[in-house]
């Protein structure tokens, strides 16, 4: 790695063995993710604010959704924040809403192969209305998928098989966010807790039981 791929690699690890110095359990990975996402959340702004200056843009937004309409993946201890934040900012109605709507993307997901499943398109369960409902807890994947180019999306939205259909994509935040993540989970693992990686369908219905609890608490408290 260069000095720079093993600086957002430190970061990550950083987060992550801060997490397993204080016993990894859904709290503490609750409290301490969410620092971990508002550090790429930095880095993103101020790649975009450095864009704006180069006359490159970035043309996401809130209500543009043709990303979340792919195979997404994150990681276990993503997984585990989401059903926490679930757990205190959603009913028990919404909650199982949810879960309904995993288990029918996964129907149609589970049995595809690699290239089937790259090319199929289903919203993501999170999405609602065209806008993520868990924006502010969504996996690193989806933070660091920034494309420069609508056009570009709804191209291989609508042509999924078709040559070069590719999103205009920035390769910084992707290969920043990727390293920070394995970091996290590298020390994760020496803390014992070993976070393996889901679709989001998949993530969902691996905390299912999760989802349906009714906390005494909110995170912190």
């Amino acid at each position: 790695m260069t000095e720079q791929e093993k600086a957002f690699y430190t970061d990550g690890y950083r987060h992550g063995n801060h997490i397993a110095e204080n016993g990894v359990d859904s709290k503490s990975l609750y409290e301490g993710v969410l620092p971990h996402y508002n550090e790429i959340n930095e880095l993103i702004d101020m790649l975009i604010d450095y864009g704006k200056h180069n006359n490159i843009y970035v043309d996401c937004k809130a209500g543009c959704s043709y990303c979340c309409h792919q195979a997404v993946y994150g990681m276990e201890h993503e997984f585990d924040t989401l059903a926490t934040y679930l757990t205190t900012h959603w009913t028990l109605e919404d909650r199982q809403a949810l879960i309904e709507r995993a288990k029918a993307r996964y129907a149609q997901t589970q049995n595809l192969s690699k290239v089937e499943l790259a090319l199929h398109k289903s919203p993501c369960p999170f999405l609602i209305d065209y806008k993520c409902s868990v924006y502010e807890v969504r996996p690193m994947a989806c933070r660091i998928y920034l494309s420069t180019s609508v056009t570009s999306c709804q191209h291989e939205y609508e042509n999924p098989a078709a040559p070069k259909a590719y999103p205009q994509l920035l390769d910084f935040p992707l290969r920043a966010g990727r390293l920070m993540n394995e970091g996290m989970v590298a020390a994760l693992k020496v803390g014992g807790y070993k976070s393996r990686e889901y679709r989001i369908e998949e993530g969902i219905l691996a905390f299912r039981f999760s989802l349906l609890d009714e906390p005494d608490t909110a995170p912190g408290n």
